[in-house]
């Protein structure tokens, strides 16, 4: 009766090892799409921005009564924020490899603050976007072929073709570096990236040089976990032309750091989570030795699914 009652038992006690399998001690990464997927990615990010200018000892009255109303007028700080969602459906893929990737905005919202003023709507130029590009499974570039719900002002094709693959680039492109990339736990890889700062100071080509360190920290029920590491730096020269005259030299220079964390679900290739926090400091040294120096703190967070 007793060998009965353990053997009735024995399978209750047994069942919990039984059912649990041993977690994967590596991951191979995937973030293009697939041919066939459907991804509904929503990303925000928030910013806020305090300045503080210094006036410069050569300055002329002119200047240092300029600089003293931009200051007052910059001193209660600024706060952008952006919410946007972006759909992604691919093709299957045809005998050469080729699938078509189509690309939507949903819902673009970008709002900007002084002080405490009421916010303000911005135009966001990717909230109705739709285009069509051309890839393929053994490349991880995309061909342009069809771009429209653009506002007015990026009607010239380069224009339009330079946002459109801003956009990939934001969606897909930070990490495809890693693609196809095998990592085990404890492993760290650097992926570079660049931000274009929106500062009507610099020109447009002035952009930031950004690495972000990914360290897989752990694999759980399936979900591969990421801890990150962030640096960005920058030093420019350039030439401004204030009020037609003639050109002056500014020269910027920016550091900055942050962590985020990356969850990404092995079984179908999805980066579920992605937050990044960090924090930068710019000096813009001006004409007759003043100075402008910025403080930004950003918070930026994505998260992916799939829909049918």
């Amino acid at each position: 009766m007793r060998a009965i009652a353990l053997a009735l038992l024995l399978p209750l006690f047994a069942s919990p090892a039984l059912a649990s399998k041993p977690e994967p001690q590596e991951v191979e990464l995937h973030f293009l799409p697939q041919p066939g997927d459907k991804l509904r990615q929503t990303i925000g990010v928030n910013m806020q921005m305090a300045t503080n200018m210094l006036l410069g000892p050569d300055m002329t009255d002119e200047q240092r009564a300029k600089l003293l109303d931009k200051a007052r007028k910059m001193s209660k700080g600024m706060h952008m924020s952006m919410q946007m969602t972006m759909r992604t459906e691919a093709s299957e893929v045809d005998a050469k490899g080729d699938y078509l990737l189509h690309l939507r905005g949903e819902g673009g919202e970008f709002k900007s603050q002084v002080g405490d003023q009421p916010a303000k709507d911005m135009p966001n130029p990717m909230g109705s976007l739709e285009l069509d590009a051309l890839t393929n499974t053994s490349r991880q570039d995309f061909d342009i072929l069809r771009v429209s719900g653009a506002p007015s002002a990026l009607s010239n094709p380069k224009l339009l073709d330079g946002l459109a693959q801003g956009v990939l680039k934001q969606a897909f492109g930070a990490m495809s570096s890693l693609e196809g990339r095998r990592m085990k736990i404890g492993e760290s890889v650097e992926v570079p990236f660049d931000l274009q700062m929106p500062m009507t100071q610099l020109p447009a080509q002035a952009r930031v040089n950004a690495t972000a360190v990914y360290t897989l920290k752990a694999i759980h029920h399936g979900i591969a976990t990421f801890d990150t590491t962030i640096k960005m730096a920058m030093g420019l020269g350039a030439s401004v032309n204030p009020n037609e005259g003639q050109p002056q030299k500014i020269n910027v220079t920016m550091n900055g750091s942050g962590t985020g964390h990356l969850e990404y679900r092995i079984a179908d290739r999805l980066p579920l989570r992605h937050d990044m926090n960090a924090t930068m400091h710019m000096t813009v040294q001006l004409p007759g030795g003043a100075s402008t120096q910025v403080e930004v703190e950003m918070k930026m967070l994505s998260h992916a699914e799939r829909y049918r």
